[in-house]
């Protein structure tokens, strides 16, 4: 039998010094050997049976054969709430489990829980495209789309941002009968209701700023108020008060909610998206809507510092 040579430089190889056939192994050993006859590589098994020559087909043919890699049989898939699956190849174990988690949850295994959570989608989410639907329009301090950003928070809501300034953001929106609804609504700063009378909400207007606004106020009140050139007109249809302050004003996941149906207009509030408290009676006004809108809607109190937030805008 040939000699056997181990490199120990940083490439190491092993050479075979070719010779004749080696005899039969002992039980549970396997020679490899060059055999000088033709220069290539064999190996004998115990029971003296010899295999080769072996070729970089050999090598090449295990390499496309992936089903060694897949080859699950000798394990048992067991998950935690969604079965067991008795197949023997990895990808059939993942599919099966996959098809189990997508009928335990009625889609996909990771799908935001539409309908409990927000509509399905909204028509805004505030996830890097929202804002080329939306002009500004600013009260105070030039305030402009360059003062707001989306993606402000876990890759969603759009921050309206307020450095002395104030204004609002508005969106198109055809003249007909609708629901119009803001998620995720937050105001931070002197927007904050128990700091000062700047009036954070939601509107709908025509293309002159008139129209219905639901908005928080100081006195811990939230009116369905009536705008004039996006400002509060002194006038108020109907409105909340929250008894306990600190869940009035720290609250973080409003849900404002401003319906119209032919002229008259109801505004409500949800802090779950699925239970609405009404204001405590409806408006009448007749305008022509074009556009529904997030921001300030008491400008001539000053500018403001500080932030408003919203997750999601939807109409139906």
């Amino acid at each position: 039998m040939g000699v056997i040579n181990a490199s120990d430089n940083e490439y190491p190889k092993v050479i075979f010094v070719e010779g004749a056939a080696p005899g039969t192994p002992p039980s549970g050993f396997v020679y490899v050997y060059a055999k000088s006859a033709d220069s290539l590589l064999y190996w004998k098994d115990d029971t003296g049976t010899e295999h080769g020559p072996v070729s970089t087909g050999d090598a090449s043919a295990h390499l496309a054969d992936t089903s060694d890699a897949h080859d699950a049989s000798a394990i048992s898939a067991i998950s935690s709430g969604y079965g067991n699956s008795s197949a023997t190849d990895v990808q059939a174990i993942l599919d099966d489990f996959d098809a189990a988690i997508t009928a335990a949850s009625g889609g996909g295994g990771s799908t935001i829980q539409y309908g409990s959570l927000k509509p399905s989608p909204p028509d805004e989410e505030f996830d890097g495209s929202s804002l080329a639907n939306f002009a500004a329009n600013s009260q105070g301090g030039s305030f402009a789309l360059t003062d707001c950003f989306e993606q402000a928070i876990d890759g969603s809501h759009v921050q309206l941002g307020y450095h002395d300034k104030s204004g609002s953001i508005l969106k198109t929106q055809a003249n007909t009968n609708l629901d119009f609804r803001v998620g995720g609504f937050r105001m931070e700063g002197n927007l904050h209701p128990a700091s000062q009378q700047k009036m954070p909400g939601i509107a709908v207007v025509d293309s002159s700023g008139n129209g219905v606004a639901l908005v928080f106020n100081s006195d811990l009140h939230t009116y369905l108020a009536e705008l004039t050139a996006y400002a509060w007109t002194g006038t108020t249809y109907g409105s909340w008060q929250n008894t306990t302050p600190e869940y009035a004003t720290e609250h973080s996941g409003y849900v404002l909610r401003i319906t119209r149906v032919t002229n008259t207009w109801t505004g409500y509030l949800s802090f779950d998206a699925v239970n609405w408290t009404a204001m405590s009676a409806t408006g009448s006004k007749t305008i022509t809507v074009n556009r529904v809108g997030i921001g300030t809607w008491k400008p001539n109190d000053g500018v403001a510092r500080g932030r408003i937030l919203a997750d999601w805008l939807d109409v139906t």
